[in-house]
């Protein structure tokens, strides 16, 4: 699954992206040394609280584009 960086979100500076289907996704602990932990975003606002996890096994692997974020 394709995942297009969008920007941080403004409450806790998450990378959020978005899937090749519209859905916003947000990395709840972008740490190099961790894999993705993706989930929703509530009613698909930029700005929402995580919600949902994305399941890897459902979705396929996240590629991220152009990288995925990372705080460190």
């Amino acid at each position: 699954m394709k995942m297009t960086y969008l920007g941080n979100d403004t409450y806790g500076d998450r990378p959020v992206y978005e899937d090749e289907n519209g859905k916003l996704w947000k990395d709840v602990d972008p740490i190099s040394d961790r894999e993705p932990r993706l989930c929703s975003a509530v009613n698909n606002a930029f700005d929402g609280e995580p919600d949902c996890p994305y399941h890897p096994e459902i979705y396929g692997k996240p590629e991220f584009i152009p990288y995925r974020v990372l705080w460190r």
